[in-house]
């Protein structure tokens, strides 16, 4: 199954990584290869929206603000 496909059939699926800043707005985070895919979901319009892709050994933590 391709990544967005995965991502597409089960958005709740991936872990989810809370943002320091910002209340009730998390990151979920599926890994392709050697990087990590970034989205969020908006249950309103229905939409899965990819913020970043990193490559995994990046220090994410610091990039995000990940609590």
């Amino acid at each position: 199954m391709q990544s967005f496909d995965y991502i597409l059939e089960f958005p709740y699926g991936c872990p989810s990584y809370k943002i320091k800043n910002r209340m009730n707005f998390e990151y979920r985070v599926y890994k392709v290869k050697n990087y990590l895919m970034f989205y969020t979901i908006n249950r309103k319009e229905q939409k899965i929206i990819i913020s970043r892709v990193l490559y995994q050994r990046m220090n994410f933590n610091d990039i995000l603000n990940i609590k």
